[in-house]
C-alpha cells in the first residue's frame, strides 16, 4: 500500500515537473538574443516605479505567481519524504529544480535568466513543504498550537521579503537625495 502511495506520488511529481516545464519552456517563442539578468532587488526596484496597477500586476505575476507554481513542488517532495523532515533537503531540490529551468531557458533563448525568480521558486518549493509536513504533524496530534507553528514556519519567508524591499529602496533614496 506504501509503494503504491509513493508510486502514484512520483507520477504525480514528473506529470508536475512536465506541466512546469511545458509552461516555462516548450510553449515560450525562442528569442534571437540570450538574456539574463543576476540582479537580486531589480524586481522590487521596479515595483517602487511602476504606477500602482501596473506595480500590483507585476507584483501577481513575477513574485507571488513564482512562488505559487513551486508549491505543489515542494507538497510533492515532502509528501514522499514524510515524516523525515529535512530543510535543507527541500531547499536544495526546490534550488536545483528551479536553477535546472533558469538554465534551459537561457540555453534555449526561450526565456530570461533571472536570480531572483531562483530565490522565488526556492521559497515556494520550501513553503509548500513545510506547509505539508506541519499539516502532517498537526493532523496525526503533534502539534497543538497549529498557528505558532505556521507563525514560526512562515517568519523567516516574511523576514526575507522584508530584507529584500528595505533593499530596494537603498536606490530610490538616493535618487532623492541626489535630486534634492
Amino acid at each position: 500500500m506504501k509503494n503504491t502511495r509513493k508510486l502514484f506520488i512520483y507520477t504525480i511529481l514528473i506529470f508536475y515537473c512536465g506541466f512546469v516545464l511545458y509552461f516555462t519552456i516548450i510553449s515560450r517563442d525562442r528569442q534571437p538574443k540570450k538574456q539574463s539578468d543576476l540582479s537580486l532587488l531589480r524586481t522590487y526596484y521596479s515595483i517602487w516605479h511602476y504606477e500602482w496597477q501596473y506595480a500590483a500586476k507585476y507584483i501577481l505575476m513575477e513574485v507571488i505567481g513564482n512562488v505559487i507554481m513551486f508549491l505543489p513542488f515542494g507538497v510533492l517532495v515532502e509528501s514522499i519524504f514524510y515524516p523525515d523532515f529535512c530543510m535543507r533537503r527541500n531547499v536544495i531540490l526546490g534550488l536545483a529544480f528551479s536553477m535546472s529551468i533558469e538554465c534551459i531557458q537561457y540555453l534555449t533563448g526561450t526565456g530570461v535568466f533571472q536570480l531572483v525568480d531562483i530565490v522565488h521558486n526556492t521559497v515556494g518549493a520550501v513553503t509548500g513543504s513545510s506547509t505539508y509536513f506541519i499539516m502532517g504533524l498537526w493532523k496525526h496530534g503533534k502539534i497543538k498550537d497549529k498557528r505558532r507553528e505556521i507563525w514560526r514556519m512562515y517568519s523567516s519567508i516574511i523576514i526575507l521579503l522584508i530584507i529584500l524591499t528595505i533593499a530596494s529602496i537603498r536606490p530610490i533614496l538616493r535618487e532623492i537625495c541626489r535630486l534634492i
